[in-house]
């Protein structure tokens, strides 16, 4: 378990940074964002109609993506990684993420272009769109770009990367010897580099679906409101 000690240092510092900035991100958000969804006049009716509308399917199909796309995005960064890292050996666990990442920013993807198509649609029967239904849709193109990333170039990369670096732990036992290794040395910095980056693009699209959360929140509140005013 000796490199699983020393390359997962990498790996729990982004891990720390990676709790640090979502936990601010969705303490800051509901204050920021309040001002942000209110703003002007009528912007809490108009904003609603991005994803609602009119069309009953439009609105399933946004929230099935999003609540997908959330829940799995959180299980897998927060959970099940926690879970095997700590459980299981570095190479076993580089075996499993090599397996379930293509998967992940697959439906990752897919759940984002869905909400992404939906947000596109509408904007059609909008005259002019507020600040917060554009950005709602920088949000969702966030989630979207950030998987494209992951999936096609980052992820692969990576991957590649960890099996040659696995391939040599697996020959030299010695971990001293491997340390001075500069083709080692070498993997393992470009590895820590892409994870990083793979990271902080998971992170984004992590606190994207955040702000989506509370923008929906935010859009049933004034639906709600709306009805009571609508009734009285």
């Amino acid at each position: 378990m000796g490199f699983a000690d020393s390359d997962g240092l990498f790996r729990r510092f982004a891990r720390i940074w990676f709790i640090i900035v979502l936990s601010l991100a969705m303490v800051i958000s509901p204050y920021f964002l309040k001002g942000v969804l209110h703003s002007g006049e009528n912007t809490s009716t108009r904003s609603i109609d991005i994803v609602f509308g009119n069309h009953f399917l439009q609105g399933l199909l946004f929230i099935a993506a999003f609540a997908m796309n959330f829940g799995m995005t959180f299980w897998v960064s927060f959970v099940a990684g926690l879970v095997m890292y700590r459980n299981l050996h570095l190479h076993t666990f580089g075996q499993i993420q090599s397996k379930l990442f293509p998967i992940y920013f697959t439906i990752g993807l897919l759940t984002g272009v869905i909400m992404l198509g939906v947000t596109i649609f509408q904007i059609r029967s909008l005259n002019k769109l507020t600040y917060d239904q554009e950005t709602l849709i920088g949000a969702v193109a966030v989630i979207v770009m950030a998987n494209v990333l992951n999936k096609f170039w980052l992820g692969p990369v990576s991957t590649s990367i960890m099996m040659k670096k696995h391939k040599m732990e697996k020959e030299e036992n010695d971990k001293n010897k491997l340390d001075q290794n500069l083709i080692y040395r070498d993997l393992k910095k470009k590895f820590g580099k892409i994870h990083g980056m793979s990271t902080l693009l998971n992170l984004a699209a992590m606190v994207s679906n955040v702000y989506v959360l509370y923008w929906l929140a935010i859009s049933v509140q004034d639906l709600a409101e709306i009805s009571i005013k609508t009734a009285a």
